[in-house]
């Protein structure tokens, strides 16, 4: 798989992961979860993009292995991410903390 950084300060760096790389991050992200209290019965809100970013994918790939529940919302409409935690009972908000 392959993730860029944003090139905001100038051209882009472009990632490539291997299957292992990925589950090695993917169990980095679920001991990281599980640290900040997480657990299998957690519903998570993805409010982080997904696409070249690796915000979105990392997050979703840990809370997956932890056995939780994922809602993949991405960027933006914040009436309508308001709507979706409810909606879904989510548990845990994964997004910048600006966002927050």
């Amino acid at each position: 798989r392959l993730h860029a950084s944003s090139g905001t300060t100038g051209k882009q760096i472009v990632v490539g992961y291997t299957k292992e790389d990925l589950d090695i991050w993917d169990d980095i992200v679920a001991r990281q979860l599980v640290a900040a209290g997480a657990s299998s019965e957690d519903v998570v809100h993805v409010a982080y993009g997904y696409g070249l970013f690796t915000g979105g994918f990392g997050i979703h790939g840990g809370a997956t292995k932890l056995g939780c529940t994922v809602v993949p919302v991405s960027v933006g409409n914040t009436q309508r991410q308001i709507t979706i935690l409810k909606d879904f009972k989510c548990t845990i908000l994964a997004c910048t903390p600006s966002y927050a």
